[in-house]
């Protein structure tokens, strides 16, 4: 199906990935999965365990990706140096955090008064 876009599609699997801190070192994983069509199918009997086996599916392929990035950092690589379209938002919260840890207000300035 070249050329279709989510918009002239009629139905829709939405997923959202939260990762929020939790403690030094130790990261929650939020993760939503939803669809706009086959509203029948939650009646069915045994549903959400095929739904968290294909959750758990793309979570695993996803955690080979985050094992990869951690393992270049490790080893002193910039995982970040050339992002991807989907890791901007990611790299602009890294930037924006590193700036706070290290004093730095949003808007540049040190906030020391």
């Amino acid at each position: 199906m070249r050329g279709v876009t989510a918009d002239s599609c009629e139905r829709h699997l939405h997923q959202l990935h939260v990762c929020a801190p939790s403690k030094r070192g130790t990261t929650r994983l939020l993760y939503r999965m939803s669809m706009d069509f086959l509203g029948w199918v939650r009646h069915v009997p045994g549903i959400d365990r095929l739904w968290k086996g294909v959750a758990g599916q793309v979570l695993g392929e996803d955690l080979v990706l985050v094992l990869g990035q951690q393992d270049r950092m490790q080893r002193g690589g910039d995982t970040w140096a050339n992002p991807v379209s989907y890791d901007k938002l990611a790299v602009r919260y890294r930037r924006w955090r590193n700036g706070v840890a290290a004093g730095r207000l949003p808007d540049g300035t040190s906030g020391g008064g």
